[in-house]
Formats: C-alpha cells, sequence, structure tokens
C-alpha cells in the first residue's frame, strides 16, 4: 500500500473522481468495484516534505497534518519522524498526536457513505512499548461514534510489523448521517521508561478512508410494449431508488445475466427504448440488463422482462374454396366456402 503525502485539495479531488464499492449481491442485481477508497487523512504515512531543514533530519514539524499535544512536564520527548516515514513516540506518558478531518469539505461524502474504515501499521522500537489509536466521529463537540484499538487501556506493540483494521458501518450507528468530522488520535510509550529518546512504538501508516453506497436499485417505470410500435417506441422510465438524495446517475445497456436482447434495445437519457418493432406472434418477451452509474463511478446492474402484448391486427388475406357453379342449381346453393388468413391466432 502506498501512503504518500498528500494534501486536503487531493483528498477532495480524490473524492469526486473515484469511490469503492465492497459490496456484491446475488442474483442477477450486481454491485461491482469502484476506483478505489476515498483516503481522508493528510500525510497518513508521515512522510518528511521537502522543506524541512536539513539540519533536523528527525522532528515532529515533519510530520503535514498531525499536531501533538504537549501537556506538562516530562513531555519534551515528543513524536518524531524518522527520514524512512516512520512515528516513533518518545519517553512521555501523555503525549498524544491527532488530526481532525472536517467531512464539510468533501458535501455528500457522508450521506453516500456505507463506512468508515480505520487501518494502521505498527510494530515495536528497540524497547517493549504499549500503543492505542482512536477515531472519534463528530457531530460539532460531541462524540457520534468511536472506533478504538484496543477497546480501552493500551496495548503491547507487536514485535514485528503488523496491519490492523476497524470498521464503522451505517447499520451500527443511528445518526451515521449527522457525522461532521473525523478526529483520529494516537499514542505510545515505552513499557519501561529505562531509555530516554524515541524508543516508543514506531507507526508506518495510519488510514482513515470512507466506503461509498452504490445506487441499491434500478426501476422501470413500464415493463410491456403493444405490438407493432413505431421505431424507437419508449417502454418506460428508468430510475434509481437512492438514498443519497440529490444523487444523478446514467443508464446503460450492459452484458451479463439477462442480456440477451440488448441489441434491440438502446438507452435515451433515462428512456429505455425498443429500436425496432414488435411482433406478438414472433416474440412475446425481451430480456435485457441495464447499469446505473452514479457521479463517483459506482454501479449497480438489473435484468428486466420486457413483454410483448398482443394487438388485434386486421385479416392480411380472404380465399374462397371454389369459383365456379353449375347452372340450374337449387336456391342457395354453395358457391365456396371463405376463409381469412389472420395473424391473431384463433381469430
Amino acid at each position: 500500500m502506498n501512503h504518500s503525502r498528500s494534501a486536503l485539495s487531493t483528498v477532495f479531488r480524490r473524492w469526486v473522481l473515484g469511490l469503492l464499492l465492497l459490496l456484491q449481491a446475488p442474483g442477477a442485481a450486481v454491485l461491482a468495484v469502484g476506483p478505489g477508497p476515498v483516503e481522508l487523512l493528510i500525510n497518513p504515512g508521515f512522510e518528511i516534505p521537502d522543506f524541512v531543514d536539513p539540519l533536523k533530519p528527525m522532528g515532529w514539524e515533519s510530520t503535514e497534518g498531525w499536531v501533538p499535544n504537549i501537556g506538562g512536564p516530562g513531555d519534551d520527548w515528543s513524536p518524531s519522524v524518522h527520514p524512512a516515514g516512520l512515528l516513533s513516540f518518545g519517553n512521555s506518558l501523555d503525549v498524544v498526536v491527532s488530526q481532525e478531518v472536517p467531512l464539510s469539505l468533501m458535501p455528500g461524502l457522508v450521506e453516500s457513505a456505507a463506512s468508515f474504515k480505520l487501518e494502521y501499521r505498527v510494530a515495536r522500537n528497540q524497547r517493549p512499548g504499549e500503543y492505542w489509536v482512536l477515531a472519534e466521529f463528530l457531530n460539532g463537540p460531541s462524540v457520534v461514534a468511536t472506533l478504538r484499538r484496543p477497546g480501552s487501556g493500551t496495548e503491547a506493540a507487536p514485535a514485528d510489523w503488523a496491519i490492523y483494521a476497524l470498521e464503522l458501518g451505517r447499520d451500527t450507528v443511528p445518526n451515521f448521517d449527522q457525522i461532521t468530522a473525523v478526529r483520529v488520535s494516537l499514542f505510545g510509550k515505552q513499557s519501561e521508561h529505562i531509555w530516554a529518546g524515541h524508543y516508543g512504538p514506531f507507526f508506518d501508516f495510519v488510514s482513515l478512508s470512507v466506503t461509498p453506497q452504490a445506487p441499491p436499485d434500478i426501476a422501470l417505470s413500464e415493463s410491456s410494449l403493444a405490438e407493432n410500435n413505431e421505431a424507437n417506441a419508449t417502454v418506460g422510465i428508468l430510475s434509481v431508488i437512492d438514498t443519497n438524495a440529490g444523487a444523478t446517475h446514467t443508464f446503460t445497456l450492459v452484458s451479463g445475466a439477462g442480456d440477451v436482447d440488448n441489441a434491440a434495445f438502446d438507452v435515451s437519457g433515462n428512456a429505455l427504448r425498443l429500436t425496432g418493432s414488435a411482433n406478438f406472434e414472433a416474440k412475446s418477451s425481451y430480456s435485457v440488463r441495464v447499469r446505473a452509474t452514479d457521479a463517483g463511478g459506482l454501479f449497480f446492474e438489473k435484468a428486466f422482462a420486457i413483454t410483448v402484448t398482443d394487438v388485434n391486427e386486421a385479416p392480411t388475406d380472404l380465399a374462397l374454396s371454389a369459383s365456379s357453379l353449375a347452372e340450374n342449381n337449387a336456391a342457395n346453393s354453395t358457391v365456396g366456402t371463405l376463409t381469412a388468413t389472420d395473424l391473431d391466432a384463433g381469430s
């Protein structure tokens, strides 16, 4: 995973251009994978910017976006970033570093989100160490929900590098849409305060990302069409049932289960059209597969059955079995039997 230094403008651009979909629904309706998750933190990989003073190869001032809470006596050894991009904690007992992300800069992000994911990579330094990681989901000053490892207190940093992930789903938070900001905080220390210096746990990266929801369903206003229609007749109007108010979608015909008759149809705007004329006697039903794609690139697919209804058509021909009669016939003699050619069976 590449955790390069980013700016908030880059975060916003990534939100506009691409989102990740993680679900796949069963049957004909399929949710597909989008371009990638939306990463919210600035400098999640603790890289040192080019403007750092070369005389200070290590120093907290080299971590764009993150803020230390230096709070009292014994806090001289604040966290530091190594040139390799590793954050290490000092010998302080109460230093916490944090970063707050205002989600108001990305309109619609929370409303269309399925979940938030907190992920990090950690290992012990030269001495055994302890740490905790916390994400607080805020509505103004109030905490709506939290993700924390461990659940309370601290836990030992692993001897080898390990990646941990925590996820906050929409279904687990009743007021999920009220989240306006996220604050991520880190803490680390030596298990025993024997060595002075930056010998607390190492963090390689800390990532906070959001997984948006795809359009949950597609509706078609009508699913039947009378035969003998004009070319490019509208079968019905396509629409998306989307929890994200104001979302826009484009509709296309795609290959997959249920696409048997896609070639006979097209989509104009949100209208599903039959390009030719239907003939009930030749084909009484069609099957097409439609994709709805939102502005972020997420899409949902669904197969629709289109029924052709019969129309009472005029006979196309008339036949007489005999066309001659001998003279001197009796009254009301039969000349011949009339039959009609009619496309409507049973007519």
